[in-house]
């Protein structure tokens, strides 16, 4: 039935001729993939419901910025898909969602697919499936094609093949894979096979691996108890459909004889139980007003089993190992086609085998040039192969392939802006560095600037924090932080908790503390590290993720420390050398997911949660109101004190939504500023910065701004 009827268990090896134990090599496809939530670090302002790219060449790296709509607009271009096909990426809605979804999904176009079964749960929002493709057909527009996830970051061979596709595809290759998802030639599964799906004028036929009960569904019937009587009827609701066929490996639908009846059938799908929590669903067949019948099953062709949504969980540094593994993990249970996601915003990272063949951009030099100059890059990465296609977004230059890189042409004509590097290999891969050339207008003033990378001697490129200590830059990043005097760069990683660090904080006394994903870390002044933990979980009333810690603020006064914990974890404070978790239920914290703390020149704490922003004074939580347009936001990425005892703060909505800026505090007076009323560059400001001179500097996705103290702009 399947490409790999009798694969070889993932843990074990082959035996070669002379009997010596050979690696179990990966037989399948390359199935990668991203989970996006609009965050750029795991706690930060989200979708609401994340979204699945598959086929994607790496993630967005504006989807902390862009709404649901631009990121599933970046994910259907066709650059952005390591498969060239002439389409982009697919693009699912995906991490469990409910029945108050429909709107949204509805409301967005540009999707490929919908989450209709998850691991081995059975059937659930079947409903939600139903008013999609209702709202689809009225609309005119393609069905959303559902997909089936697993979802447990797992590679036990107990918590993985819990559900999957089986798409039919003409032969055994991406391109053909890519076109069945898109399709709709596929069906979803936990448990039977269907072995054909064929259609003859106006009768459906399924053939099955064993004796199964099917129901026949059409548009407004659902299922809602798969345990419970079914009643055969034309008319809508849960647990009713067309037929039911119980107990045979061959089912079929005469359509003509429901038509007669009622010539308003939209569509029609079937269910296949072996039991309430081992089911087979069939994409949805469109039915037209004259009652023939779109089916997007190909009479014939090869099945290949996968699913579309489980995490590798690797960490950078990797190496590969954990993506193999997961490979032959799913390839031990007979599937070839399970797309290995990584994060857009967490500690996992979106990784590549170079064996896959793939072509990967590792670096563009420079990556910037001046409007009106003719230069030549030198692109370093992977998988060059001879006579491969490099682009400029749309436009194709010319370049050379020497040593394993690239040397490309770019003309001087090109027009000022950001440019996608592209190379796709003859009738192969594709790969794209999004905005790996900025060509800067002819004025812009770079005077002063200087950029660093890995190259340099940067841990990572995904960084997330700096502190500057007299004559010495420190850098968080998810792998390490990077230590640099005189341009010198020094990386530490075994000495931070999980190798994460969210912030840094001088302590005033020569040392820094870290906060990161699995604990706290201290430098002491003499160089020396050591870890600690907060523990003290007990009061939590969501006691997940409890040593994810970020935003770090020091009390001048005693020396305390006042950190925010990233996920639900409360906050923690330390004081003569003890931590205790604070929490709603033992200490009257507002709420338990803190996203900023600092303090103010007088000595006053603030800190933002999801239920706004307060100040504690007196040892009492007092909330701030927020002015004018941002009086309904609820995050906060930073919270920057100034010397004139103001006190500057970048928020946004927690839940994505295009509200945001910056807020200045001075005594009782508040001054908004965003995109609308401002030079700033976006809604969504990530971090501020109140110089020694009394300037104000906002970083953003999309550029820096600065406000000086005379209260000018540049």
């Amino acid at each position: 039935l399947f490409t790999d009827p009798q694969p070889a268990l993932a843990m074990k090896s082959d035996a070669s001729a002379d009997g010596s134990a050979t690696e179990v090599q990966y037989r399948g496809l390359i199935c990668r993939g991203v989970e996006e939530g609009a965050s750029l670090l795991i706690g930060q302002p989200s979708f609401g419901q994340d979204l699945i790219s598959l086929f994607v060449t790496g993630p967005n790296p504006l989807v902390g910025t862009h709404t649901r709509k631009q990121n599933v607009a970046w994910v259907n271009d066709p650059l952005h898909s390591y498969v060239p096909d002439g389409t982009g990426a697919l693009c699912i809605w995906a991490n469990h969602p409910d029945i108050d979804d429909a709107t949204p999904i509805l409301d967005l176009p540009g999707l490929a697919g919908i989450e209709i079964l998850c691991g081995n749960k059975g059937i659930y929002r079947d409903d939600l499936w139903d008013k999609v493709l209702t709202g689809r057909y009225d609309r005119g527009q393609p069905f959303l094609w559902g997909v089936a996830v697993d979802d447990t970051h797992s590679l036990d061979p107990n918590y993985i093949n819990l559900s999957w596709y089986a798409a039919r595809i003409p032969e055994m290759d991406e391109f053909a894979l890519k076109k069945a998802l898109r399709e709709g030639a596929s069906y979803v599964s936990s448990g039977p096979a269907i072995m054909d799906v064929a259609v003859e004028g106006k009768r459906i036929s399924l053939k099955l691996d064993k004796k199964y009960d099917v129901l026949w569904l059409r548009d407004g019937q659902y299922v809602e108890n798969a345990g419970a009587e079914f009643t055969e009827t034309l008319e809508g609701g849960g647990n009713r459909c067309l037929r039911q066929d119980r107990q045979v490996e061959e089912a079929s639908l005469d359509l003509e004889h429901f038509l007669k009846k009622d010539k308003g059938i939209k569509f029609v799908r079937a269910v296949v139980f072996a039991d309430p929590n081992s089911v087979a669903l069939t994409q949805p067949w469109r039915i037209h007003a004259d009652g023939t019948i779109d089916n997007p099953y190909p009479s014939e062709g090869i099945w290949i089993r996968g699913q579309t949504h489980n995490h590798v969980n690797a960490p950078p540094g990797n190496g590969g190992k954990r993506l193999k593994a997961y490979r032959l993990a799913y390839q031990s249970h007979g599937q070839l086609g399970s797309f290995s996601l990584d994060y857009a915003y967490r500690e996992f990272p979106y990784q590549w085998l170079e064996s896959d063949g793939t072509p990967q951009i590792g670096s563009v030099s420079p990556s910037h040039c001046l409007q009106g100059e003719a230069v030549e890059l030198t692109v370093e990465g992977v998988n060059f192969d001879e006579g491969c296609v490099v682009q400029l977004n749309e436009q194709i230059v010319s370049a050379i392939r020497t040593k394993g890189m690239l040397k490309v042409h770019v003309p001087g004509d090109l027009p000022a802006g950001k440019y996608d590097v592209t190379i796709t290999n003859p009738e192969g891969f594709r790969g794209n560095r999004p905005a790996g050339l900025v060509v800067r207008k002819k004025d812009a003033n770079l005077k002063g600037w200087k950029s660093f990378t890995v190259a340099d001697g940067l841990a990572y490129p995904h960084n997330t924090c700096i502190a500057c200590v007299d004559d010495e830059v420190w850098v968080g990043s998810i792998w390490g932080v990077s230590h640099c005097k005189d341009e010198k760069w020094q990386v530490f990683r075994d000495e931070v908790p999980g190798d994460v660090v969210y912030d840094i904080q001088p302590d005033g006394k020569g040392g820094l503390w870290m906060s990161g994903a699995y604990g706290m870390a201290y430098r002491a002044p003499d160089g020396k590290w050591s870890a600690e933990q907060v523990g003290d979980p007990e009061g939590l009333s969501a006691p997940d993720a409890l040593e994810r810690w970020g935003s770090i603020a020091l009390d001048k006064r005693d020396g305390s420390l006042w950190v925010a914990n990233r996920w639900r974890g409360g906050m923690a404070l330390r004081q003569d050398g003890q931590w205790k978790r604070l929490t709603i239920k033992d200490d009257g914290l507002p709420r338990e997911n803190p996203s900023a703390v600092a303090f103010d020149k007088e000595g006053v704490l603030w800190a933002c949660f999801t239920q706004g922003l307060y100040r504690l004074a007196d040892g009492k939580w007092q909330k701030v109101p927020l002015p004018g347009t941002l009086g309904s936001v609820n995050y906060a990425f930073a919270i920057a004190p100034a010397a004139d005892g103001s006190v500057w703060l970048a928020m946004a909505n927690k839940w994505h939504a295009p509200v945001g800026g910056v807020l200045r505090f001075d005594g009782d007076e508040a001054t908004v500023f965003t995109p609308g009323n401002s030079p700033l560059p976006s809604q969504r400001i990530r971090d501020i910065l109140v110089d020694r001179n009394g300037n104000a500097w906002f970083a953003s996705d999309l550029g820096v701004a600065m406000l000086d103290k005379a209260g000018e702009w540049h």
